[in-house]
């Protein structure tokens, strides 16, 4: 990756009329087509099938509303640990993605807040198998802490759109206010990566069935992150500490009222 390229993404990324980059065609067809082969795979064969996310979880699993996977009826997701054994393709795909998304942060590591913050993330992947037809997903961010910088993840589409499915438009709402369509916008394709800030508002249209394919729409986001668990434990105890010493000092409190 150039300097020229990585300054560019700055540039748009802290746009606030933006607050995304695109990489096109960082997935060839056949790369993107072996991902989605393999997550169909695992699909299909898993039994570690949970109602429930479970964020922190040290082997891959399938997230489902009732606990069962019936493929293309209803919407499902990967949870993939980046400590599991993929195949070797598809480890490279995790790298490649996670060096150029650090690429892009390292330019604003001289901030202590944002260095601290980004080193309690923790990393993961998440696929998405979109239910033919699908209600979409409504609008949420994924990120609402205090980074005064963007924390980036990477969406990756993994089928074709207006082929393998049709709707399913991503929608991003900037800073500046603005609603875009994605899709509409860029003409983003199988294969094509888009990075963009997790603190941005975002939403998927409904997802509709293909006249000429089966597969439907398929989405990667590597790079997703939460805060990590020793993050998630250290404000636990801290939690409890002032519980404990708000508890302590109510008794004294009750003799002057």
């Amino acid at each position: 990756m150039n300097p020229e390229s990585i300054a560019r993404d700055v540039s748009d990324l802290t746009n606030p009329g933006k607050g995304y980059a695109v990489k096109r065609t960082f997935l060839s067809p056949g790369e993107a087509d072996a991902y989605r082969v393999e997550c169909e795979g695992f699909l299909a064969n898993s039994r570690a099938i949970y109602k429930k996310i479970r964020r922190y979880c040290k082997h891959d699993y399938i997230w489902s509303h009732d606990g069962k996977v019936v493929p293309g009826v209803f919407t499902y997701r990967i949870y993939q640990s980046l400590s599991c054994k993929h195949s070797k393709a598809t480890e490279e795909i995790f790298q490649r993605m996670l060096s150029l998304r650090d690429r892009i942060e390292s330019t604003w590591l001289d901030n202590e807040q944002y260095r601290k913050i980004r080193q309690e993330q923790y990393d993961y992947s998440q696929v998405t198998s979109y239910g033919k037809p699908s209600p979409g997903i409504e609008k949420h961010c994924d990120y609402k802490g205090k980074a005064n910088y963007p924390l980036l993840q990477c969406l990756i589409f993994l089928t074709r759109p207006g082929v393998d499915y049709t709707g399913g438009d991503l929608i991003l709402y900037t800073k500046s206010g603005d609603r875009v369509n994605l899709q509409a916008t860029l003409k983003l394709e199988r294969g094509d990566a888009l990075l963009f800030d997790k603190s941005l508002y975002h939403e998927v249209e409904p997802t509709l069935t293909s006249e000429s394919s089966e597969i439907g729409r398929w989405t990667a986001v590597i790079g997703a992150r939460y805060p990590s668990p020793a993050l998630k434990a250290r404000t636990k105890r801290m939690l409890s500490r002032v519980a404990s010493k708000v508890s302590q000092r109510i008794p004294s409190l009750r003799r002057f009222a």
